[in-house]
């Protein structure tokens, strides 16, 4: 009889692997890369290749800061998309294979090897081989597991951690063993920061049933005695991983974005779409109807822990204030409840395991209220699609009522199945041709023989592709743009809402390559690379070199990345001037927080009423003049070509500005205007991510002299509203550079930044690199105030003479984390020579 069971769980566990690999098999045939355009490419890829160039060059495994993106960040910001997770770690055996591939393999280990900790999980919960092998299909059916492999890989690359901590509360409760449990928390965080704090409100939950099933007649004292000290094994699983947790959580605390939304408390408190966090979405737990009826039935039984665990379920699960915690206070999305999945299966199995054993009929209240999530669904599809579901459910409960037929509600399994496919075939997959727009041989020569030839400290952007913007190519490649979850405040604020960057993804956390001459020598940005035949280089900037249709660009008249300035100019007059005018007086002067006498400015900002003819327009593009600016009605994308009457020389820049108001079908459409392929756009009002930055701001510049101005609208109906136009002279940006003195001998080595200076006067040492906590200056060797500049940036005081200058980071929260995982692994190795010291007594 035991080899007969050992069969089937050979057999079963085979198919465990078949079955979601031949999913994830038939994606990779049907297309060129199994992997998404959203975020899997730009964050995914993007992020371990970098991680895995640094450990190659530092040899660490953890570095204290980031030159290389963002313009210099914390890396700790970094650290949330896998920096410590195994197969980050094990691609730096792998040289010699791209970051893509590996990315690729592991993400389907962590499938396989998921469902297979389930399955041993489950071992222990059903008798019937067939329920076994049931909820394991539901679970690696789920709609996020197989989706996220290919999309956020932080969203399911945790549960092999996850599951070995449910089998160690098992282990706990029943044999007082320890190491799993301790082992699958520690393994959890590392994988997934974010997930990690779900991950542990599952485990807690499910620690709660695993006692009051072991021990039914203990009383409530035994039970908070008992619960504490699980939880004590607990605290040491975070405590082993806090030289990792503490830094990445102390630089999210100091840089906390500004919630998405702003729930009332009706929004907290009522659940106003049902349990629709249960079902279908990738973003959900993404399980079918028996999902839900399993955590209703579980209600209904009299065994109490089973009970209990049910109605833990279903308020976690349907009151809308646990998303919004689990989600950092961000938003309500059930994204953050993907880790109850294998909770939920577990209802599903007790329930058919006493359904099996003929120990319950399925309870009419639960049917009821099941069916009644049909009227929470706000798309008819989804309203359609659960009917159908329900109801084939029902039908077989119904008509396998006998035991030897019970087997055959496995034919169930083609709704999840059908359901899992469906999703995956809706995901927009990248293709080669968008990986080799990102990073191909030709473009990483180009860059690095341009580094080789240029060793002072300079910034180097990718112009090309919004897909690179955190891709690598040289770890002497100091970037200016990020796209993150994480980043610097200070940063991000003066990129949008002081220098007015054009929205150009549409996601406020992207911070992409924009064409503004004003940005671009602000921020030391001497080099870009750029890709296109025949196309015009930025203002400013001339090619260099060349590979096929991609080149480099250089501009020599950029600011350096650290200088001393001797024009200062108070916060509190500066935020008194307006855009454009704002943007000029910050190039020509520092801003310092401190309280100075305004001074007078000479700006060469003016407003203009340009006058211009039509000479080309889409026909059905139709612009309507009204109060204060104009109408957009436009069926479709469409164009307009202005020529201007008197062209602006190649020493001046044009602005525009203007804000987007009155969209119609603002839930549904994205408003896109381009000018002269700047690109400023603004998402409908049902994108969690959309900015609500609605006014536009463009600076247009050329080597030549600018005659025609070509708008691109997007389909849609919007208006214009409070259009104003200047022109600037550029000849500012090059007497900029002349009236400050640059850090010499400027050189990066391990998190310190030095270099000598000459001070003809006091003033103030500047850099653009963002004001974060961490940051030391020195001067001379003696430590002197950090101060915020410009807005954003580090500087400090400096007064007349020849200086050497370092500035020093220290990742905050660093030693803290080593010193408390290093405590709980003395406490670990105290705890086990104890035991082994009681057991040689006995």
């Amino acid at each position: 009889m035991k080899m007969k069971y050992l069969k089937k769980e050979w057999v079963q566990r085979l198919l465990l692997i078949l079955i979601p690999l031949s999913i994830i098999l038939f994606l990779i045939i049907s297309f060129e890369v199994y992997g998404s355009k959203v975020d899997w490419v730009s964050q995914h890829v993007a992020f371990p290749d970098y991680f895995r160039k640094l450990f190659y060059e530092t040899g660490s495994l953890f570095p204290e800061f980031s030159m290389n993106l963002g313009a210099g960040q914390n890396f700790a910001q970094f650290t949330y998309y896998g920096v410590m997770r195994p197969d980050v770690l094990l691609s730096y055996f792998l040289p010699n294979i791209s970051m893509e591939y590996c990315t690729v393999f592991f993400s389907i280990i962590y499938v396989l090897l998921s469902v297979q900790l389930f399955y041993s999980w489950m071992k222990s919960k059903v008798s019937s081989t067939w329920i076994l092998l049931f909820v394991s299909c539901l679970f690696v059916l789920s709609s996020p597991i197989i989706f996220h492999s290919h999309r956020h890989i932080m969203f399911m690359c945790y549960f092999p951690g996850l599951l070995m901590g449910l089998m160690g509360v098992d282990s706990y409760f029943e044999k007082r063993k320890t190491g799993l449990l301790v082992f699958g928390v520690f393994f959890m965080i590392l994988c997934s920061y974010f997930y990690s704090v779900a991950g542990l409100a599952v485990i807690a939950v499910y620690g709660i049933y695993v006692w009051m099933k072991n021990f039914p007649k203990k009383t409530w004292k035994a039970f908070i005695i008992d619960y504490f000290k699980f939880l004590g094994w607990l605290l040491l699983g975070i405590g082993l991983s806090a030289f990792f947790l503490i830094p990445t959580a102390y630089a999210m605390l100091l840089q906390t974005r500004p919630s998405l939304q702003h729930p009332s408390y009706i929004d907290l408190f009522i659940p106003k779409e049902g349990f629709s966090s249960v079902l279908y979405s990738s973003y959900t737990l993404g399980l079918t109807s028996i999902g839900l009826l399993g955590v209703l039935q579980g209600i209904t039984k009299k065994e109490k822990a089973q009970c209990v665990l049910g109605w833990l379920l279903l308020i976690i699960l349907c009151v809308p204030l646990f998303q919004y915690i689990l989600n950092g206070f961000q938003y309500i999305r059930a994204k953050s409840l993907i880790p109850f999945i294998p909770l939920v299966c577990l209802m599903v199995g007790n329930m058919l395991q006493a359904w099996q054993d003929n120990k319950i009929h399925i309870s009419r209240w639960s049917v009821v209220f099941c069916f009644l999530q049909v009227f929470f669904f706000n798309r008819k599809l989804y309203q359609i699609g659960f009917l159908i579901d329900f109801f084939f459910l029902l039908f077989l409960l119904f008509i396998l009522r006998k035991k030897n037929w019970k087997p055959l509600l496995c034919l169930y399994l083609l709704v999840p199945f059908i359901l899992n496919v469906n999703i995956n075939l809706q995901e927009d997959y990248a293709d080669k041709a968008l990986l080799s727009r990102v990073h191909h041989k030709e473009k990483s020569e180009l860059i690095q023989n341009t580094l080789d030839s240029n060793n002072e400290l300079y910034r180097f952007d990718d112009a090309f592709t919004l897909y690179g913007v955190n891709r690598v190519e040289d770890l002497r490649q100091w970037k200016t743009t990020q796209y993150s979850s994480n980043s610097n405040l200070f940063y991000r604020d003066f990129y949008y809402n002081i220098m007015k960057q054009p929205m150009k993804s549409g996601n406020h956390v992207m911070i992409p390559s924009v064409s503004n001459p004003y940005f671009n020598g602000f921020m030391g940005i001497r080099y870009l690379y750029d890709y296109g035949k025949n196309k015009e280089t930025e203002y400013g900037y001339k090619k260099i070199a060349k590979k096929e249709d991609g080149f480099i660009e250089e501009n020599k008249e950029v600011l350096p990345i650290a200088y001393v300035s001797y024009d200062m100019l108070s916060k509190e007059q500066f935020e008194n001037l307006s855009y454009p005018y704002s943007i000029e007086a910050l190039y020509q002067n520092t801003i310092v927080e401190e309280a100075i006498a305004n001074k007078k400015l000479s700006l060469s900002v003016q407003k203009v009423k340009p006058q211009f003819d039509i000479v080309d327009k889409t026909e059905t593009l139709n612009i309507t003049k009204e109060h204060n600016g104009v109408r957009i009605n436009n069926k479709k994308n469409g164009k307009m070509k202005l020529r201007l009457k008197k062209p602006l020389e190649k020493n001046q820049f044009f602005i525009i500005r203007f804000d987007v108001e009155d969209i119609a079908f603002e839930n549904k459409k994205h408003t896109v205007i381009s000018i002269n392929g700047i690109m400023n756009r603004i998402n409908s009002t049902s994108d969690m991510y959309r900015s609500g930055k609605a006014d536009f701001e463009y600076v247009l510049s050329s080597n030549k002299e600018l005659k025609d101005i070509t708008f691109s609208f997007s389909e849609g109906n919007y208006s214009l509203r409070n259009i104003k136009c200047y022109i600037a002279d550029a000849g500012v940006l090059k007497k900029r550079k002349k009236n400050i003195e640059p850090l010499h001998n400027a050189k990066w080595e391990h998190n310190v930044l030095s270099g000598d200076i000459q001070v003809k006067k006091d003033g103030y040492f500047v850099t653009s690199i963002p004001f974060q906590k961490g940051f030391e200056i020195y001067i001379d060797k003696q430590k002197v105030q950090v101060e915020k500049v410009n807005m954003a940036f580090l500087g400090a005081k400096i007064t007349k003479g020849h200086h050497m200058v370092e500035i020093r980071y220290h990742l905050p929260g660093k030693w803290e984390g080593i010193v408390v995982s290093g405590g709980s692994v003395v406490i670990l190795l105290c705890i086990w020579i104890l035991k082994k010291a009681r057991r040689e007594k006995l």
